[in-house]
């Protein structure tokens, strides 16, 4: 599993690579500590006239009860997440020339 790098956890990261299993061994050079960091859409929303006309209270009301049972990380967690995992150098190397695992072999 990644750990969640703006979650404070006990003890390091994992000391196997996260994809294939193998061992890492700090301080060796021999792995990568992969960072990925995730943000909603951070361009500003694009409003109609008609947007405009609309009742803003009440827009936010109902953006507000959808959001009211979620903590606060797991709203957080809807417009950022940052992660970090290990890899070995073979699976960084695949990892890293087609992340989503979606390319033509």
């Amino acid at each position: 599993m990644a750990h969640d790098a703006d979650t404070p956890q006990p003890g390091a990261l994992p000391e196997f690579c996260l994809r294939c299993s193998a061992p890492i061994r700090p301080g060796r050079g021999e792995h990568y500590e992969v960072l990925v960091v995730a943000v909603a859409d951070p361009h500003p929303p694009v409003l109609t006239e008609e947007d405009l006309q609309q009742d803003l209270d009440q827009q936010w009301r109902e953006l507000l009860s959808q959001v009211e049972h979620l903590s606060a990380q797991e709203a957080q967690n809807q417009v950022y997440r940052r992660v970090q995992f290990p890899l070995c150098q073979r699976c960084f190397r695949q990892w890293i020339e087609d992340p989503t695992g979606h390319l033509p072999s």
